[in-house]
């Protein structure tokens, strides 16, 4: 038995031709539906007998691939990465405890408790620190120790037994002041200087050992041009009226 496909001799019974593969028109292949199988791929040849849709015996495998992306896996700390994170953080601590210092200490509060203090004391050197006042020839800090010293004579020091510093509205403060005054200091008595925050006003409430009545005293404080740990604004006390 021939193959019509390629011609190829096979023996008497075949169903498929030992050369292509193709299927050999034997009566009992016809009447068999059992074997009627087309496109069968072999070799590379194809067989086309009823008009079937050819089956690709040769298509590539599909593959399945992971989507998932990978953990990233976290590297150790080196030393000198750990020796710098604690050297900021101290700089950080060092920063913060700095600026809190210096915020404290620049408190115009703290002026106001240095000159009553040490006026009350008779440190008249530590007063003239924290007096706003130029120096010149008649106001040296010798010169203000003595004049200090001599309004001193025969007064004895006030013990202070206890003493509450409170800022007051300084216009309000102000006009009350110098309200009757023969002779208005213009400098203090100017509303600008307060609104912008050039003065600041503090009342001084006391009480002295042997007194049952607190006394009250004023304390006028000018903003200096000079910074005070080159950030905080400062203050010192007018001079005028000392």
């Amino acid at each position: 038995m021939y193959c019509e496909q390629c011609g190829r001799a096979n023996e008497d019974g075949s169903k498929f031709c030992e050369g292509c593969g193709a299927v050999l028109e034997t009566e009992n292949n016809v009447n068999n539906p059992g074997v009627q199988i087309e496109n069968q791929y072999f070799n590379g040849q194809v067989a086309t007998q009823n008009k079937m849709q050819p089956v690709n015996t040769y298509a590539a495998p599909a593959y399945v691939y992971n989507t998932a992306v990978a953990p990233k896996v976290k590297k150790p700390i080196t030393v000198k990465q750990k020796i710098i994170m604690i050297l900021i953080g101290i700089i950080v601590v060092a920063a913060v405890v700095f600026f809190g210092v210096c915020y404290t200490m620049s408190n115009p509060e703290n002026t106001v408790k240095d000159f009553f203090n040490s006026t009350v004391a008779h440190d008249f050197s530590k007063s003239y620190d924290c007096l706003d006042i130029t120096q010149g020839e008649f106001t040296t800090k010798d010169m203000f120790i003595k004049m200090m010293e001599n309004k001193a004579k025969g007064m004895p020091k006030k013990e202070i037994l206890n003493y509450n510093i409170k800022e007051v509205d300084a216009n309000k403060a102000l006009n009350g002041i110098y309200e009757s005054a023969s002779s208005p200091k213009s400098a203090y008595k100017n509303t600008s200087n307060t609104s912008s925050g050039l003065m600041k006003y503090y009342t001084v409430e006391y009480t002295e050992k042997g007194s049952s009545s607190a006394q009250t005293g004023s304390i006028i404080l000018i903003k200096q041009k000079s910074k005070s740990w080159l950030f905080f604004d400062s203050y010192k006390v007018a001079a005028e009226g000392i």
